[in-house]
């Protein structure tokens, strides 16, 4: 789940995606957008390689996409749409995963109950490991891992 596919989260969104279908095809993947997209450049993208783009569902949509897929990530960077979506939902009984394109360091801090949440927190940047340090993160399991917006994947 994206709040839409533009500028940075749009490349790479579809390129994870888009190297996924090619390596692993036995796996369907879909992308829930919360807002109409920014740039479609990167929705016909992942339309051509057969990967379901869904805009602007309703809250009962969203829970049946939820309910039906085996993990379910999101991409975050405090937009109000994802906050909306996720409120929204309520608990997830499902395996979730959060990718952070925003290093929470500074303005847009990642709230320290968000990376409890899911299953495993993935930062963008390894500064973002400085918020582990933090006192309040003291005696808490965050399962957390960092892999680049860029993901190593070659143009």
């Amino acid at each position: 789940m994206s709040a839409h596919l533009g500028g940075g989260v749009g490349k790479a969104i579809s390129t994870v995606l888009n190297s996924a279908v090619k390596n692993f095809s036995s796996f369907k993947h879909s992308v829930v957008l919360t807002d109409e997209p920014e740039r479609s450049e990167y929705v016909r993208e992942l339309s051509n390689n057969s990967i379901e783009v869904i805009i602007a569902p309703s809250l009962n949509e969203l829970k049946g996409l939820v309910g039906r897929c085996s993990i379910f990530q999101v991409e975050w960077w405090n937009h109000p749409k994802i906050i909306e979506s996720l409120c929204s939902l309520g608990d997830i009984e499902k395996r979730v995963v959060f990718w952070s394109h925003t290093s929470g360091l500074f303005e847009q801090i990642i709230p320290f109950e968000l990376l409890e949440a899911p299953n495993h927190f993935i930062f963008t940047s390894k500064c973002s490991n400085a918020l582990l340090t933090r006192p309040v993160f003291e005696g808490r399991s965050i399962n957390a891992s960092v892999i680049s917006s860029a993901v190593g994947i070659s143009e």
